[in-house]
């Protein structure tokens, strides 16, 4: 059942600037479909699932499903309320990893799981498959890149890593993959160059700032592969 709208100060503010007045206690799915701009009704779900009064409930996150407002999200990743980071981010991975439909997110789970079990080879074999039957879907080849990462198998990584941008340029995960690979690959101008684009789309993201930091310092002083500095992929992974 829809809620019935309270005082919620995005939504509000949201509703003063394109000068409507139907918000007032009306429940949200007709707020929404007051707006006839479908990134309107965009922008006002968003606002709605990522203001900090209440929790997002059902209808809401269903609707954001079903619009997939991915520029919105990413943009609030520019917000400096930690909370509302928090929620497009999780929702932005979500969308991603549902971009092809149940049955592709369904393989994807499962190399996922694959992943979760250190069976890195298999997981390879298994996003391989999905790959050649969804070769557009960028998250596949992000999960490979993982895959290939942990196995050690670098090149290959950064390959698909470079795959994943392609189709999806504003994947922080992917970007910051990205400057691991390279990191273990001792090219640290690239990392640099890696890191810098994934700040340019999560600026608050203290992880990719330090190993940003740590690969300036390294810019060129360095002949041998290193350990990254966390010894892990947890960003890239989701």
């Amino acid at each position: 059942m829809p809620r019935t709208r309270t005082k919620i100060p995005l939504v509000d503010g949201y509703a003063a600037s394109v000068g409507s007045a139907c918000f007032q206690g009306r429940p949200t799915t007709m707020v929404s479909l007051a707006f006839d701009d479908p990134a309107a009704r965009r922008r006002f779900w968003v606002a709605l699932f990522l203001d900090v009064a209440e929790e997002p409930d059902e209808e809401v996150v269903g609707a954001i499903r079903d619009t997939r407002p991915i520029d919105e999200l990413l943009d609030a990743l520019q917000e400096t309320d930690a909370v509302v980071r928090t929620r497009a981010t999780q929702m932005l991975w979500a969308l991603w990893m549902g971009e092809k439909g149940e049955l592709a997110q369904h393989e994807l789970a499962r190399g996922m799981r694959l992943l979760e079990q250190g069976k890195w080879s298999e997981a390879i074999e298994c996003l391989a498959r999905l790959i050649e039957s969804a070769p557009t879907f960028a998250e596949a080849h992000n999960k490979r890149a993982t895959a290939y990462f942990l196995n050690g198998d670098y090149a290959e990584a950064v390959s698909d890593c470079r795959a994943a941008l392609r189709l999806n340029p504003r994947h922080f995960g992917a970007w910051h993959g990205l400057g691991l690979c390279y990191m273990r690959l001792s090219d640290f101008a690239r990392a640099c160059v890696a890191f810098r684009a994934a700040l340019r789309i999560q600026p608050l993201a203290e992880e990719n700032a330090r190993l940003l930091a740590y690969c300036h310092g390294r810019h060129g002083s360095s002949t041998g592969p290193v350990q990254p500095a966390d010894g892990s992929r947890r960003a890239h992974g989701g």
